[in-house]
């Protein structure tokens, strides 16, 4: 079975709503090829692309991006909770990325680990690369609880950038967003607001399993 993509699901979407690549590119105004590119996964949409196919169809920001609407937890026994775990085998370009998604599997947890917190959005990733050691280590099991993307100074956060997933630490200035990196290898990114408003915050990291 062939790995579902972003552009996958646009495609699945799309023929589902009975639309050619044309008529799509018109009610989203973009151009024809735009969206070949999408379904072929030879690119990713925009922010704005994603609004625009979000509103058209429906859809939630999560199913678009990771095939799920939330997560669909396993209660089992010993207080023991299976939460989705999502990786990707695409190149990872840089280091300070983390993996995109896949949802084959499971990652099991403590329930009482994770303080009271709503499991339904919860998501497992994994991290790629040093950017946020050692705090998050290569190949950490991060938990995200996609609920809350309102910012909290201090914590850490996956975000998207237009078509890349990152995951940093975000605080707060008197003029914007401060992206921070744990490795001291790595400048702080600061943005003025107008300029977060490129970003897309997925979910605030509650756990990690190099922590546990």
């Amino acid at each position: 079975m062939s790995e579902q993509t972003v552009g996958k699901r646009i495609k699945q979407i799309r023929e589902k709503n009975g639309l050619s690549q044309k008529r799509l590119s018109e009610k989203i105004k973009v151009t024809p090829m735009a969206i070949s590119h999408w379904e072929n996964d030879i690119s990713e949409p925009k922010r704005t692309n994603l609004r625009a196919l979000i509103s058209l169809f429906d859809i939630s920001l999560e199913w678009l991006l990771f095939g799920a609407e939330k997560a669909n937890v396993i209660v089992g026994t010993d207080n023991c909770i299976s939460i989705p775990f999502y990786n990707n085998e695409q190149e990872i370009a840089e280091s300070e990325y983390i993996s995109n998604y896949k949802s084959n599997s499971y990652f099991s947890i403590d329930v009482n680990l994770l303080n009271s917190i709503p499991v339904d959005n919860l998501v497992c990733i994994t991290v790629a690369g040093n950017s946020m050691e050692p705090v998050l280590l290569d190949g950490a099991i991060l938990i995200v609880n996609m609920g809350d993307r309102f910012i909290k100074d201090g914590k850490i956060y996956v975000l998207r950038q237009e078509n890349i997933i990152r995951v940093k630490c975000l605080s707060y200035t008197s003029s914007g967003i401060v992206l921070k990196s744990y490795n001291q290898q790595y400048k702080d990114e600061i943005h003025t607001f107008q300029e977060f408003s490129n970003f897309e915050i997925l979910g605030r990291v509650v756990c990690v399993s190099s922590l546990l």
